[in-house]
């Protein structure tokens, strides 16, 4: 743990303010990108990435407005990235699991067989024989 040693009030005064510009900061910049990596922070602001870790600890929630990713504790992310992820990936599943449609120029030669389970949804018999 760091700890930084201040003599009077004006020091301590003047440290904490300066701690919650970071959290603003840092804030900002999670809000507008979704997703941080606290590795990267530690560049932008030339602080040790254990202080880091402990302004935004002490601020999570209040003046940050985000959490930490469970899998990789480096990282931050906003509730809105976690909806935007979920909704690309929904998207995803369901184009997967739609039939496309397919015009004359794609249909092979044979019959069309209309699936039960999706109307509207045909696929090619092939050729009788």
């Amino acid at each position: 743990m760091i700890l930084i040693h201040q003599t009077g009030a004006a020091g301590v005064s003047g440290l904490s303010a300066y701690l919650d510009t970071v959290a603003e900061e840092i804030n900002e910049a999670l809000q507008a990108a979704g997703r941080l990596v606290v590795s990267d922070l530690y560049k932008r602001f030339s602080l040790p990435l254990e202080f880091l870790n402990q302004i935004i600890d002490a601020r999570l929630g209040q003046a940050i407005h985000g959490q930490r990713d469970a899998s990789d504790g480096n990282a931050l992310y906003t509730p809105t990235y976690v909806a935007r992820q979920r909704a690309v990936v929904r998207g995803a599943a369901l184009a997967v699991t739609r039939c496309a449609a397919a015009g004359p120029a794609d249909r092979p030669r044979g019959r069309w067989l209309t699936r039960p389970h999706q109307p509207g949804c045909a696929i090619a018999a092939g050729p009788r024989r």
